[in-house]
């Protein structure tokens, strides 16, 4: 549900009211990662390749003000690499960790450390948040940062798909394992062929806490 805010001043707190700001929009629960214009190929996939296996860190300093239910999260696809048929067969995994960054092509996030959130086919549509409801919500600890991992299955490539990004702080928040053969498993993948600090912009929307808890393994 999206909702409109408006704010209206008084420097007495009495009449001497403003007018009323223009209004905007906001989703309760929901927190999106930066909101510039620029743009990235590798993150959170690199289409132009058959196999891709990424992982993103975001640091809990960004999920500030999300609740810790996390029902779905969102990429912006911008344009490009079409079909996508070709590259929208996804597994999505999540985690709570301590790691800022990927200090070289083989420190992973650990696949053990991981909870596989979504398995199934993407819908991009150019221009648009691409929105993916987990099949199992993730539980964020409220202190922790939170990878993303994305593990994309389709045997085959098309062109270069462009995703919404930002620079984040801090070096190589990114790391991602491309290869047109080799189709990598997320619980020992190879060597990295990319690290970077230039991150997919991501939306991270949060629902009320169950009463209990699904299993998560």
């Amino acid at each position: 549900t999206i909702n409109n805010l408006s704010l209206q001043g008084s420097s007495s707190g009495g009449t001497d009211t403003s007018a009323w700001s223009t209004g905007f929009n906001f989703t309760p629960g929901m927190v999106q990662v930066d909101s510039g214009t620029s743009t990235e190929n590798y993150f959170p996939i690199y289409t132009c390749y058959t196999y891709n296996y990424s992982q993103q860190i975001y640091l809990a300093s960004e999920l500030a003000g999300s609740g810790q239910y996390i029902t779905k999260i969102a990429f912006k696809y911008v344009s490009a690499g079409i079909p996508s048929t070709t590259w929208d067969d996804w597994t999505v995994l999540m985690g709570n960790t301590s790691q800022t960054g990927f200090s070289s092509t083989t420190s992973w996030i650990p696949g053990a450390d991981l909870q596989s959130v979504f398995s199934g086919i993407v819908t991009p549509v150019a221009g648009q948040w691409m929105q993916i409801n987990l099949d199992t919500p993730f539980l964020w600890d409220g202190t922790s940062n939170v990878v993303v991992a994305v593990d994309e299955n389709v045997p085959g490539y098309s062109g270069t798909a462009t995703w919404q990004s930002y620079t984040a702080t801090g070096a190589n928040r990114g790391i991602l394992y491309y290869n047109d053969t080799n189709n990598p498993d997320p619980a020992s993948p190879p060597a990295a062929t990319v690290r970077n600090s230039n991150l997919a912009q991501i939306q991270f929307f949060a629902g009320d806490l169950p009463d209990c808890l699904p299993p998560t393994s």
